[in-house]
């Protein structure tokens, strides 16, 4: 067993190999220091479930504890609730599960790491921040309620990253983004201004070179050095059955890829039916076309 303190907090990990949901809530209470000589003694691997950090349906309105610089790994936030004090600034995820929680206030994500992500029918009450973040991997996004900004200025995509059937009830800003593959908005509702624009390194740099983005913006220049993949261009993207509200901006950017504007699917429902005397499940789709609502989107080359 180990014992850790911090905070007026303290904690004793009976097997810090494989930690238990009790002691991860007390662990974190000890705060960031605590918490990183745990991980640094006792990494997990996310990937084969070993010593994954588990806060499932944890309600930290009322906790004091914040999450800025935690090194996790592997984590399973589903269901959780958090409250204004419950910040993720320049954190290092493995495999970050956060399906299903809800953000009562902002959410602050500005600056961290990902392997992969799943924030999936995550609701996000106030804005959303997930400025200069590296999301590896596939990030799943689908079905998330963005009551407030959803800011992913400078943010670095390695893999696919979806946002499906998500509602962003005001802007949506994707400054310089960069999705080094596919990102997919099928079906998505805009209410309000949804802004990819394109951005110079340089300007990228000046925004995001200090802390709390520092070492995330470090990964993405040197992805950018090594890969080729710029804040200027797009690969593959996918806004089939999207509705628009407000203005569609895509100024200084290039599509190298496939753009799509396509009809979209939305799931109406699962039903069963018997095929050669076998039970399978059948889905059926409603189909819906993209809307722009003010009737013009914005597009222009880079020069």
């Amino acid at each position: 067993s180990r014992n850790y303190s911090g905070n007026g907090h303290a904690a004793t990990i009976f097997d810090p190999s494989a930690i238990t949901p009790a002691e991860c809530l007390e662990l974190a209470r000890c705060g960031v220091d605590a918490w990183n000589q745990w991980r640094d003694e006792f990494p997990g691997e996310p990937f084969l479930e070993v010593n994954v950090a588990s806060f499932i349906g944890v309600d930290f309105v009322d906790e004091q504890i914040d999450f800025s610089g935690f090194r996790f790994d592997g984590v399973a936030f589903s269901k959780a609730r958090f409250g204004w004090r419950q910040k993720f600034r320049h954190c290092r995820f493995g495999r970050a599960d956060f399906s299903q929680a809800v953000f009562e206030r902002a959410a602050h994500f500005e600056g961290s790491i990902f392997s992969t992500s799943d924030f999936q029918g995550v609701e996000f009450k106030g804005v959303a921040k997930f400025n200069s973040t590296l999301l590896g991997g596939t990030s799943k996004f689908q079905s998330c309620t963005f009551n407030d900004v959803a800011l992913f200025s400078g943010a670095c995509s390695t893999g696919d990253v979806h946002f499906d059937q998500s509602t962003f009830l005001k802007d949506a800003l994707f400054l310089g983004v960069i999705f080094s593959n596919e990102a997919s908005f099928e079906c998505c509702d805009f209410k309000k201004d949804a802004s990819f624009d394109g951005a110079s390194i340089h300007l990228l740099r000046q925004a995001f070179r200090n802390p709390p983005y520092a070492n995330s913006w470090a990964e993405i220049e040197k992805r950018i050095d090594n890969t080729g993949d710029s804040p200027h261009r797009f690969n593959r993207l996918y806004f089939n059955g999207a509705r628009f509200g407000g203005r569609v901006i895509f100024r200084g950017r290039e599509f190298a890829g496939r753009t799509g504007f396509d009809i979209g699917r939305t799931l109406r429902e699962s039903r069963a039916k018997l095929v050669g005397g076998k039970e399978v499940s059948e889905e059926i789709y409603a189909l819906r076309p993209v809307e722009f609502e003010i009737g013009r989107a914005s597009c222009r080359e880079r020069v």
